[in-house]
Order: C-alpha cells, then sequence, then structure tokens
C-alpha cells in the first residue's frame, strides 16, 4: 500500500519515484534501545553481555543479511541510476544460517522449538537492482560479521529477548506450534 501510494504522488507530482525492500540490514549502529530489534541486533547484544541467546524455531532457518554500507551505497545508486516507478530488493542475494551466524558470532545458544511462524528460508532476488543499476553488494558477510565483532561494545544498551519475553509471546502459539 505505502509503494502503491509513494509512486502514485510520483506519477501525479512528476518525481521519481523508487522503493526498495531492505533485507536484513546489519552492522554498527544497528542498535535497538527501546524495543528488541531484528536477528542480528539480538545476538550482537547477547554476544556483548555474555548471555544465552534465543532462537525461535530452529537454527537452520536462513535469512539474506546485507552489511549497512551496502544498504547506503544502494540508496545512492537508486537515486543516480534508478529507473521511475521501480521496486529494488536490496540484500545480499545469498542466504546464511542462523547457524552459521551465532557460529561466526561464538555465541551460546538455546532453541526454542517453535515452527511455522517465520520462514524457513528467504533471500532477496538483487536481479532487477544489479541489471537497471550495475550493482553489487561489496562487504561479505564474513568481514561484516568481524567488523561488527570489532566495535562489539556498540552493543551495551541495546534491548534483547530473553527466555521469560519469549516464553509469554509464544505461550498462546505452543499448543499448535511446538513440534
Amino acid at each position: 500500500m505505502a509503494e502503491q501510494s509513494i509512486f502514485h504522488w510520483g506519477q501525479l507530482y512528476g518525481f521519481k519515484a523508487i522503493s526498495l525492500r531492505i533485507f536484513n540490514a546489519y552492522g554498527p549502529r544497528s542498535v535497538s534501545s527501546n524495543f528488541p530489534g531484528n536477528e542480528f541486533t539480538q545476538l550482537m547484544s547477547h554476544k556483548f553481555n555474555n548471555s544465552k541467546a534465543i532462537i525461535l524455531g530452529s537454527e537452520s532457518q536462513e535469512r539474506d543479511f546485507i552489511f549497512c554500507t551496502d544498504v547506503a551505497n544502494a540508496f545512492l545508486t537508486a537515486a543516480e541510476e534508478g529507473s521511475s516507478q521501480a521496486l529494488y530488493n536490496i540484500g545480499s542475494g545469498k542466504s546464511f544460517s542462523l547457524y552459521q551466524l551465532c557460529t561466526l558470532l561464538k555465541l551460546k545458544r538455546e532453541v526454542l522449538p517453535v515452527k511455522n511462524i517465520w520462514p524457513q528460508k528467504s533471500w532477496a532476488d538483487i536481479s532487477k537492482f544489479q541489471f537497471d543499476c550495475n550493482w553489487q553488494p561489496r562487504v561479505p558477510f564474513e568481514s561484516g560479521i568481524q567488523f561488527s565483532l570489532d566495535v562489539l561494545p556498540a552493543w551495551k544498551d541495546s534491548k534483547r529477548w530473553e527466555i521469560n519475553d519469549l516464553e509469554k509471546l509464544i505461550h498462546p502459539l505452543r499448543k499448535k506450534c511446538l513440534t
């Protein structure tokens, strides 16, 4: 709905309207101080606090993670090279499992075996953006993770889910979704 509105106003007033769908951006300053943030922010907060991370579902879930500098570059590239009325997916174009991420972070974790809540695998099809704008993500997953670990204290004030919070959240779903 929001994308349709943007495209409508772009056509009506003659400005270049582009929508970027960002997949799991991560890196320094992806800290959430008011509410537990995305998976990466959660895991980094647990890493900083040396606490056990909580994985809902399975560590085999795969996500497309893209480093923050690649996202910034994608915004600039879209503004300069993107087609008006275009919708682009922004990601690495590859999927990585939560197991891979936790292993790279050397993170202690606990898995709550809830199923049918999130997709098992998601990744961005970035081919349209690559073709239209000659864009490529530049930061390999492992390098982005290492850089984030190098600035680990940035996550000291980040909120994180604790096991008791998650138990309350998923309690109504337990009977239906527990494996």
